[in-house]
C-alpha cells in the first residue's frame, strides 16, 4: 500500500518490476530499472599464483577432477537439496561438487549433510561454507562449472553475470532476473526451471566440451555483460537517475 505512494521506485531487473506491479497495481512508469552491477575491476584483476596454490592446497581440492562450483547461501529456495536428489543423474565419478554460501541456516545445513551422505555421495559433494571475495573469485577460476539453480525466481542473481565475467561456464535456471542476464547467450548455458533430466543432460555437455568448442559462447557472453551489468555502469545510472529526479 505504501509502494503505491512513491513519487520513484527502483528496481533491479525487469522481473522485480513486472513483479512490483502485478502485486502493488501501481503504474509501472514510477519505476526505473537499474540492474545490479558486478565489480568487473576486482574480478578482472589477475589472481596471484601462490594464493591460488595455498587456496587448492587448504581446502584439499582435486583439480584433477571436474570442478564443479555451486555458490549461494544454502537454503531451501536455492535449490541445493534438490539438486543433491537429482546428482546422480549426470552419472559420471569424475567430479567434485563444492557447496559454497552461508550456512547460517544450520537446519538446512543438516538435512543437506544428511542427503549427501544418504546417496553416497561424500566423495563428491562438498560443503564449504561462506568465502570471502577473494577466495570466491579464485574457486571461480578453477571451475570446469558454476551452477545457479534457485528453485524460485531471484531478483537478479549475481552469480551467473560473475562467472561469465571470470570466462567460465555456466548452467543456470532460466527464470526471474537470471533469464535477464542469459539473453542473447547460448541456449546451452540455461536450463528450463526445474529440469532435472535436461539439467543433467546439459551437465554432461558443458563437462566433454572442449575449452575451445567454449570460446565463442563465452566471447558472446562476456560481450553482453560488460555492456549491460557491470558496476561502473550501475553507479552511472544511479547517477544519471538522480540528476534527472533532482531536476524535476
Amino acid at each position: 500500500k505504501n509502494l503505491s505512494n512513491m513519487d520513484y521506485v527502483l528496481a533491479i531487473s525487469n522481473y522485480v518490476k513486472d513483479s512490483i506491479v502485478k502485486k502493488y497495481n501501481i503504474d509501472n512508469s514510477k519505476i526505473t530499472v537499474i540492474n545490479r552491477g558486478i565489480d568487473e575491476k576486482f574480478l578482472n584483476k589477475p589472481i596471484n599464483e601462490n594464493n591460488r596454490l595455498n587456496f587448492i592446497d587448504k581446502l584439499n581440492i582435486d583439480t584433477n577432477k571436474k570442478i564443479i562450483l555451486y555458490p549461494g547461501r544454502i537454503t531451501d529456495w536455492k535449490g541445493q537439496l534438490k539438486f543433491i536428489s537429482n546428482f546422480k543423474k549426470i552419472n559420471r565419478t569424475d567430479t567434485v561438487l563444492y557447496f559454497v554460501g552461508d550456512t547460517k541456516n544450520t537446519s538446512h545445513v543438516k538435512s543437506l549433510n544428511e542427503k549427501i551422505k544418504k546417496e553416497r555421495l561424500s566423495d563428491q559433494c562438498k560443503i564449504i561454507g561462506k568465502l570471502d571475495k577473494e577466495d570466491l573469485k579464485i574457486f571461480y577460476s578453477i571451475s570446469n562449472l558454476v551452477l545457479s539453480l534457485s528453485i524460485r525466481p531471484e531478483g537478479f542473481g549475481r552469480t551467473i553475470s560473475e562467472t561469465i565475467l571470470m570466462k567460465k561456464p555456466l548452467l543456470a535456471f532460466n527464470h526471474g532476473g537470471a533469464k535477464e542476464q542469459l539473453e542473447g547467450i547460448s541456449p546451452m548455458y540455461s536450463c528450463d526451471p526445474l529440469n532435472y533430466d535436461e539439467l543433467s543432460e546439459k551437465i554432461n555437455k558443458i563437462l566433454n566440451c572442449s575449452e575451445e568448442n567454449l570460446v565463442s559462447i563465452q566471447d558472446t557472453a562476456l560481450n553482453i555483460i560488460n555492456k549491460k551489468y557491470t558496476k561502473d555502469i550501475m553507479v552511472n545510472n544511479y547517477k544519471k537517475f538522480y540528476e534527472k529526479i533532482s531536476t524535476q
